[in-house]
């Protein structure tokens, strides 16, 4: 029979081969290797009827070290079958309920598989679950508050499914609202990118920050940009919150508009407040981008505030150049009514006009050689 679990153990506690259940020694020499890839090499097989449990559960024990295989089951016979293919180290279930076996599905796993260890994760204060669960050959869990990292994946998961009522019932029991998942994405944040409006309400009210940002530098009001989602973002710049924060590779929020092509959210980043002209070593003008993908409408709103149209990026390339590589003959239009310099050379000491005609633009060379 498997010793019991303290009521605290978190997940990775469970796992065979941890400091809580080591995996037993054998001798020394190869008995010791053949231990040492066990640690490494474990099978956990995860079964639950509540899909966000079971997929937070597998995020969870793919991001730890040695977990090599994780597979899922339905509570029941299935958790059998499934046990017998998969053959794990670890089995993590949910108390199977009298539809689906109850204690008895635990004991008939453990008689097939003595060297399973089975973990039930109790959501339960009924103490006769917890006490029948023991008998039937497993630890027992007590989930009702969730480690750290358990509950960071489980409040992703939720935050991904849109599911407002797990949200509020993990925050009530201490997940923390504001930790960054194994992406490194805050759940403030992917709320946003899923241009999820009374998620990002909940979160806020909950306690995220609004202005925080990722590991990538990224704030909710960055993603929001990025994902026209102007709902989201129209509350948080009502908030107040930084419109010009750069990512690690130097992006706004206007930036990110921009590149989705969202006219109208870069003129609501512009209102509030966004540069329009980039400042500090290796940031890409705004214009330059804009011109780069071509988007007529979004350069009309960038010029409409008198940026710099000859700014260059860390390559030395300008916005009218940008537009000539790529043949946008009425970008090169609006640029050179705009006032830009199609003298200026490039890096490669090409002028705009060189690159449009290396390019095989030749009407477009002439008007830029003008």
């Amino acid at each position: 029979m498997s010793c019991i679990a303290r009521p605290s153990l978190d997940i990775q506690q469970a796992l065979p081969g941890s400091a809580g259940h080591p995996v037993p020694r054998a001798g020394r020499g190869r008995a010791d290797s053949a231990s040492a890839r066990q640690r490494r090499r474990l099978h956990v097989l995860v079964a639950d009827e509540e899909g966000l449990l079971r997929d937070a559960l597998c995020a969870l024990l793919r991001e730890m070290p040695g977990v090599t295989r994780v597979g899922t089951a339905a509570l029941g016979p299935a958790l059998l079958q499934r046990a017998e293919s998969l053959r794990p180290d670890l089995v993590i279930t949910e108390y199977p309920g009298p539809a689906q076996g109850g204690a008895e599905i635990i004991a008939e796993l453990k008689h097939r598989r003595p060297e399973t260890r089975i973990v039930v994760l109790s959501f339960h204060s009924e103490r006769n679950l917890v006490d029948a669960a023991m008998r039937a050959g497993a630890a027992v869990m007590d989930r009702a508050k969730p480690s750290r990292a358990e509950g960071s994946v489980l409040l992703g998961v939720a935050v991904q499914r849109g599911d407002g009522a797990a949200v509020k019932v993990l925050a009530d029991r201490g997940a923390p609202i504001d930790e960054p998942d194994a992406s490194g994405m805050r759940p403030l944040a992917r709320a946003a990118r899923l241009r999820d409006l009374e998620m990002v309400k909940l979160l806020i009210e909950r306690g995220a920050a609004a202005a925080a940002v990722d590991t990538r530098g990224r704030s909710a009001l960055w993603y929001a940009a990025g994902s026209r989602a102007a709902p989201v973002a129209d509350l948080l710049l009502s908030m107040r919150v930084p419109v010009d924060v750069p990512d690690r590779t130097g992006a706004t929020p206007l930036i990110a508009s921009i590149r989705a092509g969202d006219e109208a959210m870069v003129r609501r980043l512009i209102e509030a407040g966004a540069a329009v002209d980039a400042k500090g070593a290796g940031r890409d003008p705004p214009l330059r981008v804009a011109a780069e993908l071509g988007s007529e409408a979004v350069i009309g709103a960038l010029l409409a505030k008198k940026p710099d149209v000859d700014a260059t990026d860390a390559f030395g390339e300008t916005a009218l150049m940008a537009a000539a590589r790529n043949g946008s003959e009425a970008v090169c239009t609006k640029l050179l009514a705009a006032g830009a310099n199609p003298r200026l050379r490039g890096r490669d000491r090409a002028t705009a006009g060189d690159i449009a005609n290396s390019r095989g633009f030749s009407t477009l060379a002439k008007l830029l050689r003008g």
